[in-house]
Order: structure tokens, then sequence, then C-alpha cells
């Protein structure tokens, strides 16, 4: 099935030799990812660079309405292209898992020749 918002094509191995239980299943696969992106839910996962600049452009609209100053905007636009260098650009947000940031500060630390407060 062609995703027109993603540019690309889902697809998903039943892995059932039977033909009319592949095509059921195949039915129930399509109303799912029709009734997600009804709800505008993606079936792919955003890499991490780019829920970064989604990240980023949000709370730019925050300096705009002066709910932060632009100071602290710089502050967080830097924290968050370090943890970039760390995490990897490419990495999936889905691939992310909770003990993914443990090593974090010890890289800053060892990066920053132990400048990192």
């Amino acid at each position: 099935m062609w995703l027109n918002k993603e540019r690309k094509y889902a697809r998903k191995s039943l892995r059932i030799r039977s033909k009319t239980i592949a095509i059921e299943k195949g039915k129930e696969a399509y109303l799912e990812i029709f009734a997600n992106r009804k709800m505008g839910k993606t079936y792919f996962s955003l890499t991490i660079k780019e829920g970064v600049n989604h990240y980023l452009e949000y709370r730019k609209k925050n300096v705009e309405s002066g709910l932060i100053v632009k100071g602290r905007y710089k502050t967080i636009k830097t924290h968050l292209q370090n943890f970039l260098d760390f995490i990897g650009k490419d990495t999936k947000i889905k691939e992310l898992e909770r003990i993914e940031c443990e090593d974090y500060f010890y890289e800053r630390m060892k990066k920053s020749k132990n400048n990192v407060k």
C-alpha cells in the first residue's frame, strides 16, 4: 500500500500459506493502516533528527510568544545537538530503548574533558 504522506510503501509479510487466510489477514492489516492514517498516525517511525527538528520548531514558537528567552532556546538547541551526536541522527524513535541514554553524561564528560556540570 502506498503512503502518500511518508512517500513509501507499507509492506508486511503475513507468513501464511493459505490464500484465503492470507487475503483475510491482508484486509485486516489494510484496515488497521487506513484507520491509523485517518487518526493522523504514521506507519513509519520518525528519526531522532526529525523529532528534534519538530521539537525545536515548537520551542521557537515559545520564543516568539515570549514564554522563553532566545538564550534558553539556544541552550536547548545546543543540548539537543550533543544528544544527536551521541544517539545517532538516523536512529528511529521506535528503536530507542529506555537504557539507550545511560552513558550520555559519561560521554559528555569524556568529550568535554570533565567540563560538563
